[in-house]
Parts: C-alpha cells; sequence; structure tokens
C-alpha cells in the first residue's frame, strides 16, 4: 500500500507540474491568465503603495476613488512581487500557484480525519484533477485564495471540533474572518460544513457549539464593518461603473441572491447543472464515480461538504449559478466522493502486484488529465488565448497619447484595455449620462480627451454562438450602443473593431 501511495504521490505532482507550465507558459507567451479587477489593483498597488483599506479597480471611477470588493489581500501579495521582479503579468500566476498549493494541507488533513491516508491521497488527486481547479490555481486573481483560505477555516474549525483547544478557536477565528471578507459564500459554505460536522460529532455539546458560534460570530462582525467601509468609500465615487452599495442600489440584492422567479426557473438549474459537471469532472464519467462514492460510504465530511454547497446555492442562487469560478464551492465535496468511489473499486479488485498497480496508475492519470483538458475545453478557456484584445490595445496606443484620459465602452468589468494600453480613464456603458450637461462639464473637468467604442471579440461572438439557441447571436458591435452626444463629436480613428472619437 506505501507503494501504491507513491504512485498517487506522483498523479498529484503530475497535476500541480502540469497545471504551473499551463498558467506560466502562456504567460509567457502573453497570454497570461487574470482578472484585470484584481490584476490591476495589485498594479496600483506596485505603483501607488499597498493600502489594504484602499484598494481601487482600474476605470472603476472618473475621480480614481476606491473601489472595494473583497478584502485585498491577494492584490498586496502579488503587488510584492511585482514591486521586487518587475510588472510581467507571470509573477502574478506564480503568486496565485504558490497560494494554491497551501491548500493541499488542510484537504489532506480533514481527509484522513473522515477516512484514512489512502483516501486522502485520492482526495488530493481528485481535487487537482478538477478543471476548475486547474483554471483557478494560476489565474491572477483572488478567487483561488478564496477557495484556499476557506479550506483553511474549515480545517482549523474540525480542529477546534475535534479537541475544544483555545488555540484552535483563535486561529478557525482569524480564518473565518479572512474567508468572510475575501468571498462570503465560500465562508459561508465552509461554516455550515463546520456545523454539521459537529452535529455529527461525539464531542458535541452546548459548550462546542457555543465555540464555533463565536467564531461565527466574530467573522460575521468582521465582514460587517467591512462592508460599511467599502460603502463609505464607493459613496465618493464619482460616475461609477456599477453602484455596488446595497442600501443605493436595488439591483444588488438580485445579483447576489437572485429572487423566486429566479430560482423556480428550471433552465437556470439546467445550465447550472451543466457548468457544474464540465467544472468539476470534465468527463461526465467521473461524476458516476462521485455518485458511487456517496453511495457505497457514508462519508461525513463529504456529505457535509455537499449539503452546505447546495445550501449556499439556494441561498446565493444568482451570484453562484452564473460566475463559474463559484462552482468551486463543490471542490472538496467531489473530490472526497470520487476518493470513496476510487477505494471502493480497488477494494472490488482484490490484491494486485505492483506492475498492475503501476498500470493502473498510469491508465488513471490519463484518464484524468483528458477528463482535465476536455473540461477546460467545455469552460472556453481557448477565450484566454484571444489575439483580439491585444490588437485592440495596440490601435489604442497608435491613436491617443500617454497623458490621455479616455471614457472606454465595450471595455469590461476591470479596465482591461487601459491596464494593457498604461492609459488612466473610465470604463463606461455608454455616452448617454453625459447628456446631462453638468455631467459632461465634469468629464471635461477632470481631464477626459478621448471616447473609445470596442466591439464585441470575434472569438467570444463564435463562442456564444455554440450555445443552444445562440446559433443565430449577432455581434455586439459599438455602432448599437451610440448616442447623440458622441456622434457629434470628432472622430480620430474607425474600423469595424473600434472607433476612437475626441472629446470636445
Amino acid at each position: 500500500m506505501k507503494q501504491h501511495n507513491g504512485i498517487l504521490a506522483g498523479i498529484a505532482a503530475l497535476l500541480v507540474a502540469l497545471t504551473a507550465v499551463l498558467h506560466l507558459a502562456s504567460a509567457a507567451k502573453g497570454y497570461s491568465f487574470y482578472r484585470d479587477q484584481h490584476l490591476g489593483g495589485a498594479l496600483l498597488f506596485a505603483r501607488d503603495g499597498i493600502d489594504l483599506l484602499h484598494p481601487r479597480i482600474v476605470g472603476f471611477a472618473a475621480n480614481d476613488t476606491p473601489a472595494i470588493l473583497e478584502f485585498p489581500l491577494w492584490q498586496a501579495l502579488a503587488a510584492v512581487v511585482f514591486k521586487v521582479m518587475g510588472s510581467w503579468f507571470g509573477w502574478a500566476n506564480l503568486v496565485s500557484l504558490l497560494i494554491f498549493a497551501t491548500a493541499a494541507w488542510p484537504l489532506v488533513q480533514l481527509a484522513k480525519a473522515y477516512g484514512d491516508e489512502r483516501k486522502a491521497w485520492w482526495t488530493l488527486v481528485f481535487f487537482l484533477a478538477q478543471p476548475l481547479t486547474i483554471f483557478l490555481a494560476g489565474t491572477a486573481s483572488t478567487d483561488g485564495l478564496s477557495l484556499v483560505t476557506a479550506l483553511w477555516f474549515l480545517y482549523c474549525a474540525q480542529r477546534l471540533i475535534a479537541t475544544g483547544r483555545w488555540g484552535w478557536l483563535v486561529a478557525a477565528a482569524g480564518t473565518g474572518a479572512v474567508a468572510a471578507v475575501t468571498k462570503l459564500p465560500f465562508f459561508f459554505a465552509a461554516g455550515v460544513t463546520s456545523v454539521l460536522l459537529l452535529a455529527g460529532s461525539e464531542r458535541r455539546s452546548s459548550w462546542a457549539l457555543t465555540k464555533l458560534a463565536g467564531v461565527g460570530a466574530f467573522a460575521a462582525a468582521v465582514f460587517l464593518l467591512w462592508t460599511r467601509h467599502a460603502d463609505a468609500q464607493m459613496a465618493r465615487a464619482e460616475f461609477p461603473l456599477v453602484d455596488l452599495r446595497m442600501s443605493t442600489n436595488p439591483e444588488l440584492k438580485f445579483w447576489y441572491f437572485g429572487d423566486w422567479a429566479y430560482r423556480l426557473n428550471p433552465a437556470n438549474w439546467i445550465k447550472g447543472a451543466w457548468r457544474l459537471l464540465n467544472t468539476q469532472f470534465g468527463s461526465f464519467a467521473l461524476a458516476g464515480l462521485a455518485v458511487a462514492g456517496f453511495v457505497v460510504r457514508r462519508n461525513p465530511l463529504a456529505r457535509a461538504s455537499l449539503a452546505a454547497a447546495l445550501l449556499t446555492t439556494a441561498i446565493f442562487s444568482h451570484l453562484v449559478l452564473h460566475h463559474s469560478h463559484y462552482y468551486a464551492l463543490y471542490s472538496a465535496a467531489f473530490a472526497l466522493l470520487c476518493a470513496e468511489g476510487a477505494v471502493w473499486l480497488e477494494k472490488s479488485a482484490g490484491p494486485q502486484s505492483i506492475g498492475r498497480q503501476i498500470l493502473a496508475g498510469a491508465t488513471a492519470a490519463a484518464l484524468l488529465l483528458a477528463s482535465a483538458v476536455q473540461g477546460l475545453i467545455s469552460m472556453e478557456v481557448v477565450s484566454m488565448y484571444d489575439p483580439y484584445p491585444a490588437r485592440i490595445v495596440q490601435t489604442v496606443t497608435e491613436h491617443t497619447r500617454p497623458e490621455d484620459k479616455l471614457l472606454v465602452q465595450g471595455g469590461g468589468w476591470g479596465g482591461r484595455e487601459l491596464i494593457l494600453a498604461g492609459r488612466n480613464g473610465l470604463s463606461v456603458w455608454n455616452t448617454k449620462f453625459l447628456s446631462a450637461p453638468e455631467n459632461l462639464a465634469r468629464i471635461k473637468a477632470l481631464g477626459f480627451t478621448k471616447y473609445v467604442m470596442i466591439s464585441e471579440s470575434p472569438l467570444m461572438q463564435a463562442l456564444q454562438m455554440t450555445n443552444p439557441g445562440g446559433a443565430d447571436r449577432p455581434r455586439t458591435a459599438y455602432p448599437a450602443v451610440r448616442t447623440p452626444v458622441d456622434e457629434a463629436w470628432p472622430v480620430v480613428f474607425q474600423s469595424d473593431d473600434v472607433l476612437i472619437v475626441g472629446i470636445p
């Protein structure tokens, strides 16, 4: 069995190495995997100094005020590396890879606590082979850190349940607070999992429940304080792309939680289930292994994690179902269930020679890699290699000056074109808000000089057309969002892909 575990360790090492190669080689070719709202914040920290209480999103507000979502821990860590090594985006991918590597310890220890060493190794292998894990592990964003933090919180909470020691109480409170202000649904799922584990534990008592409740109360207090601070900072923003304050933007309630009409629409759940299977398994046959693991053995941790993920999805329905990275809520549960299924198959096969073990390990590695590739393709990871943004940025740099301040329509949520072109500016939906003379006067007073409109990438249009019912979907082009305001401005450059006009 020791030799056999060595084979699983080898598969895990191979998956780690290939994941690192995917991200770093892509970055070396100029196609770094990143989310611009997070990467841009790290670059701003590196340039202007790290200020954890006042992070910014490139292009979010006209007066460049803080725009706060998650606690900017990842941005700060990436900024330190940028300061030392330079601004190559691959350094940010490396930071994410190193952070994600720390998830192995709590995951393996949790699996051992509710199984054995064999199941722990299988859990790690299946976790590393998940397409979404491979994608998040090295993407330059805070998403991977959110999952890692939640796993550490769950581990500390489990140790608190198992031992009752005050040291674990402090550790659980600290990791829980960080998890809560990093991404609340991940913290919520981990917290529910710990409560379910306590309910099924032989050590359950009112005192243990009080300790766990204290951890949750502390994390909730930190989250509320952070939210209050974020709202206060957002109140200063001029012409923000989105009003992120729940108190003033009623649409945010739907964005996070959805409504009953959304929850009761079967299409949303069917689409969500399809995306979940792709992101977690790649090959749907592996889902059968998870089902076998659910049926053949009642693993408390796997079942609690799955129940917590389902409850989190039911509460944060729109947020989870609409964003693929939130499907990582299910990563630990499915890895544990697949591990149970794999061990059951091994026991059913009976004792095997070393040669057969090696052959079985090689076959498992090949199948898992093929499933991971299938899942990544289904996740449309090809969009990360789209050359279109680089062409747009080249056009922008050729027809604007470094001192220009740009309004950018069609550039997305996090100021990607501004980051890549090295320009300052504001992301906008269109120029309707400038039909008010006072708004136009304020934009001019803030120094904005050009307006850039960008049509949808042909690759993104093609990918959307592959979705059911999308075969006739037209390309979203900038003429559709032009308004009488910008139509009167002088043209600097025009093509089918981009239009640049001057702000007189």
